[in-house]
């Protein structure tokens, strides 16, 4: 009975530390304490019990995202993903329990990071929604440790919180058991941790360089306009908005601010010629073939080009035409890669947009409100990835200008009358960042290594 107590109490307090270490807007800190009572208890659990633990868990952690889940999917479907979430997390525990024993002792304590980035590198790449619920984006705070983005994706960045957690619970068993044979196994992660943030201090210390055209993001949260007096109202409000924009800047607009037409044209092509500026709307626009969400770039030569959003939202845009391909839209204030919201769930989506093909990733989004901070935060870090700032202008969320270290360099929440953000923009990097040269490497490698050790776990 005491067993099961501790267990349940265990649940309970990780449980309550991931809602806010892993949730939507995640503290940084937390998000390495989260996981230690479930594996302080793994060391001790039958893997049938500590199953049941973790189930538990993750339904009081994952519980905390229910009133969100509920505003952008049906009942049945939000508790379906509670419990799948709940689930993934048991599954990383059995998985840790098992690599663990696979595994010498002095290298047991890498069994909990091989899985967390195992786990996240297969949901990725078989679930619709890629990286939508990536612990990556709970470290978007701590700076240093984000840099190891630009040399192994997101999944550097897991690996290092998950190393942490996992060395932080061996550490606590040495201290509380004195078993002297742990130790040689508390001397590797702190030194890797330790060069991947004197990495990232090394890469920080870099001034945060600046062009000289001025970003300006502009964003009013409201409903899309049903009439024309309604639509000719709300584009007099992004114009007049605008009016004393800098000129020769970059301007941003946000996801689906209207259903493209002549009118909307000829508004963004008098605003773009008037600021001699490039800007960049929003837009659903039907073609031949179907309805597409567009970003579309208006030069001040009257000039336009069209970006169709690639990766739609299941259910949501079940009737519209997915983009093909990549593109980047030359102007004078630089090469600018084009994406829409959802596309940054999906490292693929901007890897073929590094230097020197891009100098800045421009994103109109559309968020839910709840998920406005880690959707910009995912943005944030795919920037880091490949070595661009990102220019990011959602309605329900945050207007977010980073430069291609993951700083923010200026950034407001959307708001019914009319939020803008402005500022220099941020200069992009030289050269590729090794990630995008190398790809996915270092999630393969983990992939196989997991997979290997599973073998072995489960023959053993």
């Amino acid at each position: 009975m005491t067993g099961w107590l501790t267990a349940m109490f265990a649940a309970v307090v990780s449980g309550m530390a991931i809602r806010r270490g892993w949730g939507l807007r995640p503290v940084w800190w937390l998000a390495w304490l989260a996981p230690l009572p479930l594996l302080l208890l793994a060391a001790t659990t039958p893997l049938w019990q500590l199953g049941i633990v973790a189930l538990l868990a993750g339904l009081i952690g994952y519980g905390g995202n229910f009133s969100y889940f509920r505003t952008i999917m049906p009942l049945g479907t939000a508790l379906t993903t509670v419990m799948m979430l709940a689930c993934g997390l048991a599954l990383l525990l059995l998985a840790q329990q098992i690599l663990s024993a696979a595994l010498p002792a002095p290298l047991a304590v890498f069994a909990w990071p091989l899985a967390l980035v195992s786990l996240e590198a297969t949901v990725a790449r078989l679930s619709p929604h890629g990286d939508a619920v990536t612990l990556a984006t709970t470290q978007a705070d701590l700076t240093p440790l984000v840099q190891i983005a630009a040399v192994f994706g997101l999944r550097g960045i897991v690996f290092a919180l998950g190393l942490g957690s996992a060395w932080l619970a061996l550490l606590l068993q040495v201290i509380w058991h004195g078993d002297q044979d742990q130790i040689p196994a508390l001397c590797i992660p702190p030194l890797m941790l330790v060069t991947a943030f004197a990495y990232g201090m090394t890469r920080l210390r870099r001034p945060a360089a600046t062009a000289a055209t001025t970003v300006t993001l502009a964003v009013r949260d409201i409903d899309n306009p049903a009439d024309a007096a309604s639509r000719t109202q709300l584009l007099a409000a992004y114009t007049h908005a605008l009016t004393n924009t800098p000129m020769h800047g970059l301007i941003v607009l946000p996801e689906k601010l209207l259903l493209s037409d002549t009118d909307a044209d000829q508004a963004f092509r008098s605003l773009a010629r008037s600021r001699h500026s490039t800007v960049v709307v929003g837009f659903e626009h039907a073609q031949d073939n179907g309805l597409h969400n567009i970003a579309r770039v208006y030069q001040a030569d009257g000039s336009t080009t069209d970006y169709a959003k690639r990766c739609l939202v299941p259910g949501w845009e079940d009737g519209l035409v997915a983009g093909k391909r990549p593109v980047v839209s030359p102007s004078p204030q630089g090469q600018i890669a084009l994406a829409v919201c959802r596309d940054l769930f999906f490292a693929t989506s901007t890897r073929d947009y590094a230097p020197p093909a891009a100098e800045a990733l421009v994103v109109p989004a559309w968020d839910f409100g709840g998920d406005g901070w880690v959707r910009s935060r995912l943005a944030v870090l795919r920037g880091v990835e490949c070595g661009l700032p990102v220019l990011r202008s959602a309605r329900n969320g945050l207007l977010t200008i980073s430069d291609p270290y993951g700083r923010i360099i200026a950034e407001a929440p959307s708001n019914p009358e009319m939020a803008i953000v402005s500022s220099p923009l941020p200069a992009s990097l030289a050269i590729p960042t090794a990630y995008t040269r190398w790809g996915r490497h270092f999630e393969w490698l983990c992939l196989l290594l997991t997979a290997g050790l599973l073998v072995a776990g489960l023959q053993h």
